[in-house]
């Protein structure tokens, strides 16, 4: 079980890293105005994504036994898209208790479709592929 939460993590620092280079390449490419449009910093938003790649990761690794299927591998994705969507709703909006409805609508719906499509590509390129090997 350790050994997959720290697989899970190892996985979850590499999406943030990827992330956080996007973020460091918009930003050097064009300015802070971007991020100030939206009221964030740029190291905000790398925190952000190493934050939600550490919590995603660690859910993914330790729920990893119930990605042996399609299904369970959305499921597990939804679960772990979860505290990514909440934690970049809290870049952008603050607290939660300050949310409209509409952002924490915006934040399931975006947690669900995210995790139910990494969900099946993490199936796809981690499950799949080794029984088609062996």
């Amino acid at each position: 079980m350790k050994s997959d939460i720290r697989w899970g993590i190892r996985v979850g620092l590499s999406f943030a890293a990827l992330f956080s280079a996007w973020v460091l390449v918009l930003y050097t490419t064009q300015g802070p105005g971007a991020f100030e449009r939206l009221g964030v910093t740029v190291w905000g938003a790398v925190l952000t994504y190493l934050t939600g790649g550490v919590v995603a990761g660690a859910i993914v690794g330790a729920l990893r036994p119930l990605a042996k299927t399609r299904v369970g591998a959305m499921a597990v994705g939804v679960l772990a898209a979860l505290p990514v969507a909440a934690a970049a709703c809290y870049l952008l909006y603050g607290a939660p208790l300050h949310w409209k409805r509409s952002v924490v609508i915006a934040c399931g719906i975006y947690a669900v479709f995210i995790g139910l499509v990494c969900g099946s590509w993490f199936w796809s390129r981690f499950v799949a592929r080794k029984v088609r090997e062996n």
